[in-house]
């Protein structure tokens, strides 16, 4: 028997339930999502003085990477039901 999905659908859909609600990152969370999002320019611009024009967009990509995961990692903690770790890096609002 595998994951109960239809439970997990039923926990992400809980957080959204109610109309306008709004997900945001705590003041420690952001602090840390605008550094890595800095590191990720920095490196991108380093490599494109360097001359690394393959190297430079992928790097500079690295930002909405880390956006896309960290909604993943969100929906899944919210889909197993860890509600404390959604707490640690999110404030909702309704």
């Amino acid at each position: 028997m595998g994951p109960d999905l239809r439970g997990m659908a039923e926990r992400v859909l809980a957080y959204f339930s109610s109309p306008n609600v709004t997900l945001q990152f705590t003041s420690k969370a952001k602090e840390l999502f605008v550094a890595f999002g800095a590191c990720f320019s920095t490196k991108s611009c380093m490599l494109r003085d360097l001359g690394e024009d393959d190297a430079a967009p992928r790097a500079a990509t690295g930002a909405w990477h880390l956006a896309v995961l960290s909604a993943a990692s969100l929906i899944f903690d919210m889909a197993i039901g860890e509600a404390r770790l959604v707490k640690t890096f999110f404030r909702v609002f309704s």
